[in-house]
């Protein structure tokens, strides 16, 4: 009777496991907004560019410009 009983437990823990791991190889796929976005940031030549980056150049242009108004 216990080695039943340990056997289903071990079944029962087995089970568990391996639909726990199941549920995290699962995979969504991205939406298409979010693909169309990520598109957005990619040149003609393939490569990819970082949004803030360019944040950056308009904030010190424009820091820039504000220096030389003052001046």
């Amino acid at each position: 009777m216990a080695e039943l009983l340990t056997l289903l437990f071990a079944l029962l823990f087995l089970s568990i496991f391996s639909l726990s791991v199941a549920a995290e190889n699962k995979q969504e796929k991205p939406s298409t907004e979010l693909l169309e976005f990520l598109g957005e940031w990619e040149t003609e030549q393939g490569e990819w560019f970082d949004p803030f980056w360019i944040l950056k150049n308009i904030r010190s242009k424009s820091d820039k410009k504000k220096e030389k108004d003052d001046e």
